[in-house]
């Protein structure tokens, strides 16, 4: 008569591998929820970059006598813990209003980017996972 044997080293073995599996699995999950995270913060900071870039040139517009007579760009970087950010301003004047008192308009434009080529915006060479860009657009004016 024969015993059975060898079924428990079966049942381990199946029981590793599914182990392993689900291991796997959660580190996947872990990996892209982290990445996710990661490109939302890196996005935050592109918007707050761009708001800076426009506060900027609306600063430049009141302390300037001429600003941007012409359509002026301008590259900026705005320092981060985790990096900088490049961010292109464009300032184009769009001509004067006048209702007794003469008042100069502005585009303003600001694209801020990371990773950025060479501190230019925007980058068309950067990996599409890896890039994140955003843009703003605005008005000044000047008495």
């Amino acid at each position: 008569m024969h015993t059975q044997r060898g079924f428990s080293t079966v049942m381990v073995i199946g029981i590793i591998v599914l182990m392993a599996s689900l291991c796997a699995f959660a580190l996947r999950f872990v990996a892209a929820a982290q990445s996710t995270a990661s490109i939302d913060l890196l996005s935050a900071r592109a918007q707050q970059a761009a708001e800076a870039g426009l506060e900027w040139q609306r600063m430049q517009i009141q302390q300037n006598p001429a600003p941007c007579p012409a359509a002026i760009v301008t590259n900026l970087v705005v320092p981060f813990s985790t990096g900088n950010f490049s961010v292109r301003v464009t300032c184009t004047p769009q001509g004067s209003l006048t209702d007794g008192t003469p008042i100069s308009m502005f585009s303003l434009s600001a694209v801020a980017c990371y990773p950025s080529a060479g501190g230019v915006c925007p980058n068309a060479a950067a990996m599409p996972g890896e890039y994140v860009e955003r843009q703003l657009t605005g008005i000044a004016t000047k008495p």
